[in-house]
């Protein structure tokens, strides 16, 4: 209840943003910069989900603050700059009901989060809690990676240029 309350406050935040971005300052900041800052965002993530203790939230553990506050900030952040958004931009952008737009992609995203939790659950009886951090952190990783790829360029896209990218990536993640 506690996650899918904070994926619901976070989602309403993001995509109420998106829609006010839509209706009204859509043609003043720069989509490319959202996208950009969230594919970093996704990158920090994923190295952190490597770090973390994996303790998560329970009963003896509220130290972190409220989980739902925390989902919905972590699902704000993340969802800064993503193709939901950028579809709830457009889509307010030319929409005679902006309201609509809002609460249909809130309920999209409640709906899509709740069978990820249910699976999420389902997997995580059967696999190690290490395997799950790697395979997530990977993931967060991934999709930082495929953020950026529209900012790169033919120009910047050399061997070196992702030679250098992948050995910054490992030396973080051995680091850490």
């Amino acid at each position: 209840k506690q996650v899918i309350s904070g994926v619901a406050l976070g989602s309403f935040f993001n995509h109420g943003l998106a829609v006010i971005l839509g209706v009204y300052v859509a043609h003043v900041i720069p989509l490319e910069t959202l996208q950009i800052s969230a594919a970093l965002l996704f990158l920090a993530f994923g190295l952190w989900t490597f770090i973390s203790s994996g303790e998560g939230f329970t009963s003896r553990n509220r130290s972190c603050g409220n989980p739902v506050l925390i989902v919905a900030t972590a699902f704000f952040v993340g969802e800064l700059g993503d193709k939901t958004q950028l579809t709830a931009i457009a889509l307010a952008s030319k929409a005679s009901f902006p309201f609509a737009v809002l609460m249909g992609t809130v309920l999209g995203m409640v709906l899509t989060s709740l069978v990820g939790m249910f699976i999420g659950v389902k997997l995580g009886r059967h696999i190690p809690e290490l395997a799950l951090r790697l395979i997530s952190g990977g993931v967060f990783i991934a999709f930082g990676l495929y953020g950026l790829w529209p900012a790169v360029t033919p120009r910047d896209l050399t061997g070196e240029n992702v030679v250098i990218l992948v050995s910054l990536l490992i030396i973080t993640l051995f680091i850490l």
